[in-house]
């Protein structure tokens, strides 16, 4: 399947796309990552969060990997919920799962 093209806002970075990942036994996958340098500025932002939508609509992705969240543990339930809603998904379809800096504040 090819990547559907998606014009992304000019504040906005091109999520990198990876087609599929097949993992053992041959169960194929479909993963998207995007640095989103800092989750809450983008779930402010009405035009990010309409693109977030729009990408995951478009693109159907089994994985997604959002990298640069720059949050902190304390940060993490109050922003999945928001996460969710942006992105247009049922929470008990999806899991999520966060790695967050405890070294250097508002970095990873």
């Amino acid at each position: 399947r090819e990547p559907n093209p998606i014009h992304s806002p000019s504040s906005s970075p091109s999520p990198d796309y990876h087609d599929m990942l097949t993992l053992r036994g041959g169960v194929r996958r479909r993963v998207l990552s995007w640095n989103v340098a800092g989750l809450r500025g983008c779930l402010r932002n009405e035009e990010k969060r309409g693109y977030m939508r729009s990408l995951m609509e478009a693109e159907s992705p089994d994985v997604l990997c959002l990298m640069e969240t720059k949050l902190q543990e304390s940060h993490v339930g109050e922003v999945e919920p928001d996460l969710f809603e942006a992105l247009g998904l049922e929470r008990a379809e999806w899991h999520a799962h966060w790695a967050c800096s405890t070294a250097k504040k508002g970095y990873r």
